[in-house]
């Protein structure tokens, strides 16, 4: 998740640390301990209010059908949203940082070397 977190914040031209909010959602939003989910990394340490929100999907859903909004209300809100998408499958960035945490779970690389590979591949340091 980490990887993830990290190539989303590199592609958005963005530090890591800059990120004060986050959004869990689906099951993660539902289950998930927030403050035990930052001790293990999936939270970034940076992070300072964190909200779970659970099935948003399922949510919207929801306020689509009582009404509360409508398709074209939705769509132009989406329309404003700048978005790029970012396949972690074909991503450069992803695959480098991935085989990073790799060798720091599996192989107990340390953060040391782990922020020296990071900056070797021109990518931001945990």
């Amino acid at each position: 998740i980490r990887a993830g977190h990290l190539t989303l914040a590199q592609e958005a031209g963005i530090k890591l640390e800059d990120v004060k909010t986050m959004y869990m959602c689906g099951a993660s939003g539902t289950y998930v301990d927030a403050m035990k989910s930052r001790k293990i990394g999936l939270i970034p340490p940076t992070i300072q209010k964190v909200y779970q929100v659970g099935n948003t999907s399922l949510l919207l859903a929801n306020d689509v059908l009582v009404g509360k909004y409508t398709l074209d209300e939705l769509q132009k809100l989406a329309d404003k949203i700048r978005s790029k998408h970012i396949m972690f499958a074909t991503s450069k960035i992803f695959t480098d940082v991935y085989v990073q945490e790799l060798a720091y779970w599996e192989q107990g690389m340390s953060m040391d070397k782990y922020n020296q590979m990071l900056t070797l591949k021109n990518i931001q340091q945990l």
